[in-house]
């Protein structure tokens, strides 16, 4: 009897400490997405996109450019025979 009563509190008590580790899991995980809701890294991270986009317009811009200018065949200056 007295073995059944020390086997029923200490699985009691290993439930207990399952639930509460549980809950600070829980906590914890609570506390990673509340840092990343913070506003200052969410305005760096749309800066650092706009700052790419730009980036990326600009390179694109620059060859475009550069195959407009390779398309585009250079005239030869005319020779004049004389008379």
């Amino acid at each position: 009897m007295i073995a059944r009563l020390g086997f029923y509190y200490q699985v009691k008590e290993s439930a207990k400490i399952d639930e509460e580790a549980a809950l600070r899991k829980k906590a914890k995980a609570a506390e990673v997405v509340d840092k990343s809701n913070n506003p200052q890294d969410v305005s760096k991270i749309i800066d650092d996109q706009l700052s790419a986009a730009r980036k990326l317009a600009a390179s694109e811009a620059r060859a475009e450019g550069a195959a407009r200018d390779r398309q585009q065949p250079r005239r030869m200056p005319e020779i004049r025979r004389r008379r």
